[in-house]
């Protein structure tokens, strides 16, 4: 964890979830360890049919939990659900430290779906070579930022930070004692919520975080609709059978229901968590991970964890959020009411860096140019005091320093006129050699998308060899989209000849088509739809491609099925 500039003695933390509001003020200890001194929760009811009556919810259980502290107008930190919160780790340049904010603004527009006006986002560097940055992104839609924000406002704090619920949790599992020491090897921080799941690859620096609309919810809404009731009364439903309060062996259809619904959320997150793996080892050659870390309010019970266990056999632990912190006696009761296993992003806010330190803080801009405008007031009264007695100063004596060092200029000058002239050649020398630097440069990428042309094609082979009676009929290269060559111009223009800014996206349409030679005189069968949807699926997983989309199916032709797609290439592979 960063250092802490200047740690403050008292921190409070509101976290905003969606079926609840936690509360907690941390003291520091001369040891430096945080305990918790005061704690109070509300819960609400959540429908997913109604994200309004939800909020109104929220905003109420707010207030309620605010009112009981009594103590107003303190900084407080605030948690905002995680699947609110966009995060990417990308790839970018490195460029001069001059430039680097417009190229990480720039990367920023490629990430955020949507404009830069609309969300808070902020950005943390979490590796830095020579040749490039690993960035971390994290963003939120600015309206529901400013709710939250609102919501503590009017109960009388004032929020000087914006933390995700996710990231939040990043910060319990560095300072947890079974993450130090570097032997520990990659992890797997896996965060079932009731909105969403979030999957945490972390090895060393390197870090993907990958957010899934899979969560608590999910399973829920699918009981709701199979059993048609209301999605309240199928959360009931659920944990009934899942906390055994139902014997999941009866013939009940309620609880055959809920297995059925748990069976298929385990079925999709198995299989995000296989992909998710090869993206992080393939795209940021990180390490297989030695272990999985459970948390979120939604993993609670041992069903999930064994489940994980034996389907990865890796070792599957708990994340203990309190394991670091110290409770006062008085909150030990309400806690283990509101649950252990849900105090994670309330501890991993409170242990995250503040100052220059700070990174991902989603804090409303016009909310932080007041904070800055406030803490600089006392230096603006500092600096008016310092003009004032200068004035009244005798200027006597700074006059007679300036004609004296006039004097000295004027002959350092007549000195360096042979020098300037060496500078001068010098800088017609070096514009040369970037000239010769920059063509040799344009040599190497060309030489290297050749091999890269060979390779992609050989993996097309492969693909279509492990098929069988396939072929590819006509290969397109697609123009960008217009805006996207415009916004590439701009930034360009913004950042300089010699900056580097990402390439436009290629994409290719290929046209081929697969041979039923089960069927050659009918229309194909769903075997033949199933080999078209390996061969995409095997596509996507080779290195040179980033997307597969745009898919299309013609099976009017007999024993022949005809298929058109558009590959993504990966940018970074330059073909």
């Amino acid at each position: 964890m960063p250092h802490l500039n200047r740690p403050a003695d008292q921190i409070r933390v509101i976290e905003i979830g969606s079926s609840h509001v936690a509360l907690a003020e941390f003291s520091r200890q001369k040891t430096g360890r945080l305990k918790v001194t005061k704690f109070a929760h509300a819960v609400f009811p959540y429908d997913a049919a109604s994200q309004e009556t939800v909020s109104r919810a929220a905003k109420t259980a707010v207030a309620e939990v605010l009112a009981r502290w009594g103590r107003k107008r303190r900084p407080i930190r605030v948690v905002i659900p995680g699947h609110w919160t966009l995060a990417k780790g990308v790839k970018v340049p490195a460029v001069a430290r001059a430039h680097r904010d417009k190229v990480i603004q720039f990367e920023a527009r490629q990430c955020i779906p949507f404009s830069l006006d609309e969300v808070e986002w902020d950005y943390e560097v979490l590796e830095e070579t020579d040749a490039e940055l690993a960035v971390l992104f994290a963003a939120a839609k600015a309206e529901n930022v400013a709710s939250c924000v609102q919501w503590v406002r009017q109960a009388g704090f004032e929020p000087d930070a914006v933390h995700s619920a996710v990231l939040a949790s990043r910060w319990v599992q560095e300072q947890s004692p079974d993450s130090a020491g570097p032997e520990t090897g990659a992890s797997l921080q896996v965060i079932i919520g009731a909105r969403s799941t979030h999957l945490l690859f972390k090895d060393d620096r390197k870090l993907l975080l990958r957010t899934l609309s899979l969560g608590g919810s999910l399973i829920s809404r699918g009981i709701a609709e199979r059993l048609a009731i209301s999605t309240v009364e199928a959360e009931s439903v659920k944990l009934e059978v899942c906390r055994d309060e139902v014997d999941p062996s009866t013939e009940s259809p309620a609880s055959q229901v809920v297995i059925e619904s748990v069976e298929a959320f385990r079925t999709k997150l198995r299989g995000e968590i296989k992909r998710s793996e090869i993206t992080f080892r393939r795209q940021y050659d990180g390490g297989e991970p030695v272990r999985i870390i459970l948390a979120g309010g939604a993993a609670q019970g041992s069903a999930i964890q064994s489940w994980l266990q034996n389907e990865f056999h890796r070792p599957v632990q708990r994340l203990d959020a309190l394991a670091g912190v110290d409770l006062a006696p008085e909150v030990v009761e309400a806690i283990e009411r509101f649950g252990r296993g849900q105090c994670g992003d309330l501890v991993g806010a409170a242990m995250a860096p503040t100052g220059e330190a700070a990174t991902l803080n989603l804090l409303p801009k016009s909310v932080r140019a007041i904070r800055i405008a406030r803490a600089r007031r006392p230096r603006w009264l500092a600096a008016a005091a310092l003009v004032l007695v200068a004035l009244v100063l005798p200027g006597i004596h700074y006059a007679q320093i300036a004609r004296a060092r006039e004097s000295a200029m004027r002959t350092l000058s007549q000195e360096l006129g042979p020098v300037a002239m060496l500078h001068e050649r010098n800088q017609n020398y070096n514009e040369r050699l970037d000239t010769l630097e920059r063509e040799a440069k344009n040599l190497r990428e060309l030489q290297q998308a050749r091999r890269a042309w060979v390779s992609f094609l050989a993996d097309l082979q492969q693909c279509l060899q492990q098929v069988e009676d396939g072929w590819f009929e006509r290969v397109l290269i697609l123009p960008s989209e217009p805006g996207e060559r415009r916004a590439a111009r701009e930034d360009a223009g913004k950042v300089g000849p010699d900056a580097v800014v990402p390439s436009l996206p290629l994409r290719l349409r290929f046209s081929g088509r697969l041979l039923d030679r089960e069927n050659p005189l009918s229309r194909v069968s769903q075997s033949s739809y199933e080999r078209v949807t390996l061969l995409l699926s095997r596509i996507g997983e080779s290195e040179f491609v980033e997307a597969v989309e745009g898919e299309r199916f013609d099976a009017s032709a007999l024993g022949i099925l005809r298929f058109d797609f558009t590959v993504v290439v990966n940018p970074r592979k330059r073909l």
